[in-house]
């Protein structure tokens, strides 16, 4: 089975992180997506709050919604 650069096979499913701290110009930014390209988070930081970290139940949604068979 083939494998990735980061030594996980092709076909598993595992998030990819993205983190872009906010500036002046521009919000904080946080985007995870799955590596089977199927699931997608993404939680832009409003005026006077923060970015939403809470992916990890939806990713544990997205990967028992999977057919493993």
């Amino acid at each position: 089975m083939p494998y990735d650069g980061f030594g996980a096979r092709i076909n598993d499913h595992y998030p990819i992180p993205h983190h872009y701290p906010g500036t002046q110009e521009s919000p904080e930014e946080i985007t995870v997506i799955c590596s089977c390209g199927e699931w997608e988070f993404e939680s832009i930081a409003s005026a006077g709050g923060a970015c939403d970290t809470a992916w990890g139940p939806d990713f544990e949604a997205h990967l028992n919604e999977e057919d493993y068979t």
